[in-house]
């Protein structure tokens, strides 16, 4: 402001004799100021000129941006008075814009750093700003938005009907999103739609209207809710499909669902069930058990369980099964409810016992069909008895008939026919019990005395046998839990087969060696060793084979037999061809622990 444009203003405030001045200078000039004076007295035009000039310089250099420069006019007067009120009013606007400006650049800060984009637009949809959250929801940059119409960051049908929705609000003032807020679709700059929440405010000055739009991205939280609905779906499918029971209860067993499997286990309806408590449909007899885990589980001393239990059906049958319990917590770790699986396994333990008792049967007929086979081949473990019962019956009827009797003699002669007698029946007796299918009891053996008795009867079949048996007998052996009777056939067998294959051509000794040893610390091995002719190649996979018999007369049951028996204990049969001519079979039973 000049010094002529100055005075043209101030004259008429001096002569025209006006109690009170104005001067108001529009905010959007640099400075934007009032100023209000009192009744002016006429002082002399020099002076006022001076003063004047004064002030006039004072104002330009605030046009000029100095916020600091002050009027400053000494004295009382009018001209002194309106220039300290200048200065009162111009420190008063320097507070108000340093205000303006801390304010505009917390608001600027607060625009920049919010995570939810914010657009401000016009009355008529223009772009007035933007700020760096909506730069990065939308891909684009301030540059390529402002001054544009925000119906480009819409898909179709909302870009083009955005105008109307504006024009319509202004014209009826009905709002559909203003002040209210939804969910809506967005457009960024690749052309992807994404789905966002709208907030949307207005601000009106005047005529002027102005709208602020807050946008949120809200992608993420979709894709989580579509994941959480088809997690949701499938634990449900899997819930009501799973193949066995699914019930859940709250902390005192009330149901609170089952799935179908649970209802066709127990036969009542999901309606029903759900009226019911857990331990109603658990046996009596094992409630107790039942309730003892529910009550540690809620002072979460147990997390899950597995036990046997049986359940009540509702047509009053027992349901047998397995059943899986465990505890779901809050989100702070207490106990909430219950999930209950539920294993049916009535089906299965009828079929099992079914499937056992045609295994017996089954056992039963076929040892019935062997039986026959069984008693050509024992026929001569029976024979074996009731011929030493004859010799020794034979020599003491000779011996009375000769009149040369002596009593010890005869007592002997009965003593051991008694005892062969006693043999031949345990035979018989294993025998019946093999046929009924009865357990037969076993017994500690001390193998080295059942192998003496095993020899001695061997000689008392045939007295060439003494010469040829040669024992090899290990001391300390420990004991087998065994039947004796059966452990006497094999080892009888082996001593006759292992004879008889001395007696063949090719035969390179005459001993027959029986032998025990210790085989680890779990068995006991039995070898019988003959000097024959071994075992040939075409007999070494078919030996142990039912009715395969290397003599002219053998049924080729002998072998068979002893192998079944030597498994029912345990342990094992086999042979090996020696290297210097002959063959080993060795017997391997299990001894007893200590």
């Amino acid at each position: 402001m000049g010094l002529q444009t100055f005075h043209k203003l101030l004259v008429p405030l001096i002569f025209g004799g006006f109690a009170a001045a104005v001067l108001i200078i529009p905010v959007r000039e640099p400075i934007g100021i009032a100023i209000l004076t009192g009744s002016i007295c006429l002082v002399p035009y020099l002076r006022v000129n001076r003063r004047l000039a004064k002030f006039s310089s004072r104002i330009e250099q605030i046009k000029a941006g100095n916020w600091n420069s002050r009027i400053h006019l000494n004295g009382n007067d009018a001209l002194a008075r309106i220039g300290r009120g200048f200065d009162g009013l111009l420190d008063g606007v320097v507070q108000e814009r340093t205000y303006l400006q801390i304010s505009g650049a917390k608001f600027k800060a607060v625009l920049e750093t919010a995570t939810d984009g914010i657009i401000s637009i016009d009355s008529q949809g223009r772009v007035e700003s933007m700020n760096s959250a909506a730069e990065r929801i939308f891909g684009y940059t301030k540059d390529r938005v402002i001054g544009r119409n925000v119906a480009m960051l819409m898909p179709e049908p909302f870009s083009n009907e955005h105008n109307r929705y504006i024009d319509n609000y202004l014209s009826t003032g009905q709002a559909k999103i203003i002040g209210i807020g939804r969910e809506v679709s967005g457009r960024r700059s690749d052309g992807s739609v994404f789905p966002m929440e709208l907030a949307v405010s207005e601000l009106q000055f005047g005529e002027e209207r102005s709208f602020t739009g807050i946008v949120r991205d809200i992608s993420a939280r979709k894709r989580t809710e579509e994941q959480l609905r088809f997690s949701e779906q499938q634990l449900h499918l899997t819930f009501e499909n799973a193949p066995i029971g699914i019930v859940t209860c709250d902390l005192d067993c009330r149901i609170l669902n089952a799935n179908r499997a649970c209802t066709k286990i127990v036969g009542f309806p999901r309606a029903e069930l759900l009226t019911l408590n857990f331990m109603d449909l658990v046996h009596p007899d094992e409630r107790k058990h039942c309730a003892d885990f529910a009550e540690k589980a809620k002072r979460g001393q147990l997390e899950s369980n597995t036990i046997q239990q049986r359940w009540l059906h509702k047509n009053g049958s027992e349901v047998c099964g397995v059943l899986h319990i465990g505890v779901i917590h809050d989100s702070e770790g207490v106990p909430e409810r219950f999930v209950i699986q539920m294993e049916d396994f009535t089906d299965r333990l009828n079929a099992e016992a079914e499937a056992r008792q045609l295994r017996d049967r089954i056992a039963h007929v076929a040892r019935i069909t062997t039986l026959g086979e069984m008693v050509a081949g024992i026929a001569h473990e029976i024979n074996q008895p009731l011929a030493a019962i004859v010799n020794y019956t034979d020599a003491s009827q000779r011996l009375l008939a000769a009149g040369t009797a002596d009593p010890e003699d005869l007592m002997h002669a009965m003593k051991q026919a008694s005892a062969q007698a006693h043999r031949a029946a345990k035979v018989l007796h294993r025998l019946r019990d093999f046929a009924r299918m009865r357990s037969v009891p076993r017994e500690n053996v001390d193998l080295n005395a059942l192998i003496k008795d095993v020899v001695s009867l061997a000689n008392m079949e045939n007295p060439g046998f003494r010469s040829a048996i040669k024992l090899e007998l290990e001391e300390d052996l420990p004991q087998l839990q065994a039947d004796p009777v059966q452990i006497q056939q094999v080892i009888f067998n082996l001593i006759r087969n292992g004879v008889d294959a001395m007696q063949e051509p090719g035969t390179h000794g005459q001993n027959l060696v029986i032998r025990t040893v210790k085989d680890g610390d779990e068995f006991v091995r039995i070898e019988v060793v003959d000097r024959g002719p071994g075992v040939d190649e075409n007999s070494v996979d078919k030996i142990f084979d039912p009715f395969f018999s290397t003599k002219q007369s053998g049924m080729g049951l002998g072998l068979s037999i002893c192998r079944s028996i030597a498994r029912s204990h345990g342990g094992q049969l086999d042979f090996v061809n020696n290297a210097n001519h002959g063959a080993t079979f060795f017997l391997r039973l299990p001894a007893i622990k200590h």
